[in-house]
């Protein structure tokens, strides 16, 4: 069995936080798939410079821990940090493959975060090149979205490194089909409601301004049962005044954040799951709340035309997609699907297709295929 690194400059204990989440995901079937071993950030802390600090000391740690106190050295290192050169010495010195994850890009996300604030949006762009640097001295990259990955091959990379797109997956033992009704009970949800759910961060490129929208034109529309809008994940307070003052219709909660096991009970509570997204960026990503409600059998309405969304939704007949962006549209093509579609064709199809295909197992599978690939290079 090969020996695996893998560093990541966070921590792996916020219970609010889908980078953390998948994080320990992956983790725990990356201890399934090979001798392995973990390096991330052991300290949790609000204040920004005491985080950049440790995440300087994880590199230095990752270093010496490698050279001085480690018997055998990896066969792979995958890496999602932040200062990078710990685990670059580290395979330069050892000769071992050294396989990065990249999400987003950079410049581009400090142009939606930072519009505005001159100063951020320049140690933005001196942050893009530093890591820039190391991305291109890596074996291999990784990126979650083919989107991303020919981005980058096109404006950074050429062919000086090798690439794959691979996205992101679900931890199929933690999410799976539960009794609707059951589900309701224990987040105090009526039984008779159809209750349509958008779960994770309130932020602009989820475009969730969009269903509200889209659920003002449903209300319109059904008239036999009620509909309600179910909103469960973080946000910023003055984003939200903003989105919620464009209009909305009744029936809308917002739950904010929640931990990792009531966001199984509210998958499994609803009808429908919506996975809207803005064009706003360079990629659109990858959606892990697409790979959680395939895992507990949920229908899945996706952003039409969208690569990583509408296009896995098709592939493996998960639901329907449509334009959340023409919000009148949207909602037809939702009322009619919502008032005739099997939900236990999508209960079977979907977990299949969540063990098959999106499982954790299989995507670490194809990472450590990936590195071996590089390595043998």
């Amino acid at each position: 069995m090969i020996t695996v690194d893998y560093i990541l400059s966070f921590m792996l204990y916020n219970k609010h936080s889908g980078k953390e989440k998948a994080s320990v995901e992956k983790i725990k079937y990356f201890n399934r798939a090979s001798c392995f071993k973990s390096y991330t950030l052991d300290t949790i802390s609000k204040n920004k410079s005491f985080k950049l600090v440790k995440m300087f000391i994880l590199e230095i740690y990752y270093i010496l821990h490698v050279v001085l106190i480690r018997k055998n050295k990896p066969d792979l290192i995958f890496a999602r940090s932040f200062f990078c050169f710990g685990t670059y010495l580290a395979s330069k010195l050892y000769k071992v493959p050294l396989v990065r994850e990249v999400h987003s890009d950079i410049l581009d996300e400090s142009n939606i975060l930072y519009d505005g604030n001159s100063f951020k949006k320049r140690l933005s762009s001196l942050w893009h090149y530093y890591s820039l640097f190391f991305i291109r001295r890596s074996s291999g990259v990784i990126f979650n979205n083919p989107v991303l990955e020919k981005y980058y091959k096109n404006n950074y990379l050429g062919n000086r490194v090798e690439t794959i797109a691979i996205h992101n997956g679900c931890d199929p033992e933690f999410f799976y089909p539960m009794d609707k009704n059951e589900a309701r009970k224990r987040l105090g949800l009526e039984e008779n409601v159809r209750y349509l759910l958008f779960i994770g961060s309130v932020s602009k490129w989820h475009g969730v301004e969009n269903i509200l929208e889209t659920h003002k034109h449903i209300e319109q529309c059904v008239e036999d049962k009620e509909v309600e809008l179910l909103v469960v994940g973080g946000y910023n307070e003055s984003y939200l005044e903003e989105i919620k003052q464009r209009g909305s219709g009744k029936n809308i909660s917002f739950k904010g954040a929640v931990d990792k096991a009531t966001a199984f009970y509210y998958i499994n509570a609803a009808d429908l799951c919506l996975l809207p997204v803005n064009n706003i960026r360079v990629s659109p990503g990858s959606p892990l709340k697409l790979f959680d409600y395939a895992a507990c059998g949920k229908p899945i309405i996706a952003q039409e035309k969208t690569t990583g969304y509408s296009d896995l939704v098709a592939k493996y007949d998960l639901g329907i997609s449509c334009d959340f962006t023409d919000p009148q549209t949207a909602a037809k093509r939702i009322t009619a699907f919502l008032a005739d579609y099997s939900e236990e064709y999508y209960l079977k199809n979907n977990r299949k297709v969540a063990e098959e295909h999106f499982s954790w197992e299989k995507i670490m599978e194809k990472w450590i295929e990936f590195g071996l690939q590089v390595k043998g290079n």
